[in-house]
């Protein structure tokens, strides 16, 4: 009965053995063999891998597609095309431009009464030879029109101008007046009235200097009108578009700059000494020259300066007016 009993146990202590093994053996499987839920083995990341593949990017070389190649400068590549509408300040680039394609060299206007062979004088040809090629410069009118400009600068006589006002008001004229800053700050009521009659004001630039602006560098040039520029905006909301070239001295350089800021240069065909206060003006040859220097377009240059020029341009607008010549502001 004991030995019956004894094999019993051993066999029940077996049989608990076997089937902890059983299910030992099992929980092992499921930790570390047997696949995931989705059917895919569980992947063992190698400690070495992302190193590895960052090293494989790095190395790779790029396509020929994918390179960037070289941007090509085209010779003929004109910086001063890519200007934009109304007055406006240039771009190192531009003034760069400028300086290293036109000739720096600045020469006098002088106006001859001496006659070309396009019916317009000798001097205004040198000129459209020596700025062909640069445009919105202007050396005549229209046929059959004159046209009178004013130069304006903090030297010269208020009372005088008010003068020349009175006359081309009562003569129903318009002008052109060119203006630097230092007689728009020190005149506003002239200022005013120009503007109120519906006369032009065209720039002289601020300062005026001696010589003329073409005695600046390029730079200085562009900064020297821009500051005018923007105090007639800021003070008489008035936009110049006509410019002088104060001191007449121009060059090829000077002229593209003003040009390309979007300001029309204007020359003139006829003028006579009316600068200075006290020269004593003969009309006889004042008229005689007005006479000679008469072309269609004709621009005449004055200043008020002198109250001859007040005095004697009534003679001059009656001939004008009997040679059928009108007489208004510049188109």
């Amino acid at each position: 009965m004991k030995d019956k009993r004894l094999w019993i146990c051993v066999a029940a202590v077996f049989i608990v053995a076997a089937a902890f093994t059983i299910f030992a053996g099992i929980s092992i499987y499921n930790l570390t063999v047997r696949p995931s839920a989705g059917g895919k083995a569980p992947v063992v990341a190698d400690a070495d891998t992302d190193d590895k593949q960052e090293a494989d990017v790095s190395s790779e070389e790029p396509s020929s597609e994918e390179a960037t190649e070289a941007p090509t400068v085209d010779p003929n590549y004109n910086p001063l095309n890519d200007g934009i509408a109304g007055v406006h300040a240039l771009t190192d680039e531009q003034i760069d431009y400028i300086a290293s394609h036109y000739d720096g060299t600045s020469e006098y206007i002088y106006t001859s009464l001496e006659m070309g062979e396009n019916g317009i004088p000798q001097s205004l040809e040198h000129f459209k030879s020596k700025l062909a090629g640069i445009d919105n410069i202007t050396y005549t009118g229209k046929d059959t029109n004159a046209y009178f400009i004013f130069v304006l600068t903090h030297e010269y006589d208020e009372n005088i101008t008010s003068q020349i006002l009175d006359m081309l008001n009562y003569y129903g004229i318009k002008a052109t007046f060119f203006m630097c800053q230092g007689y728009a700050e020190a005149y506003p009521e002239i200022v005013e009235r120009l503007i109120k009659d519906g006369h032009e004001i065209g720039s002289l630039g601020a300062s005026y200097p001696d010589g003329g602006l073409s005695t600046y560098g390029l730079k200085d040039q562009m900064n020297d009108i821009m500051r005018f520029q923007e105090f007639m905006e800021n003070t008489y909301s008035y936009t110049m578009k006509r410019f002088y070239p104060c001191g007449e001295m121009i060059s090829c350089q000077s002229a593209v700059l003003w040009t390309q800021m979007g300001l029309e240069v204007v020359m003139y065909g006829a003028s006579y000494e009316d600068y200075s206060h006290d020269a004593e003006i003969d009309p006889e040859t004042f008229f005689n020259d007005m006479k000679t220097a008469l072309h269609n377009g004709v621009i005449y240059r004055f200043h008020t300066t002198n109250l001859s020029t007040c005095n004697l341009m009534p003679s001059l607008i009656s001939y004008l007016q009997q040679c059928g010549f009108g007489i208004g502001l510049l188109p």
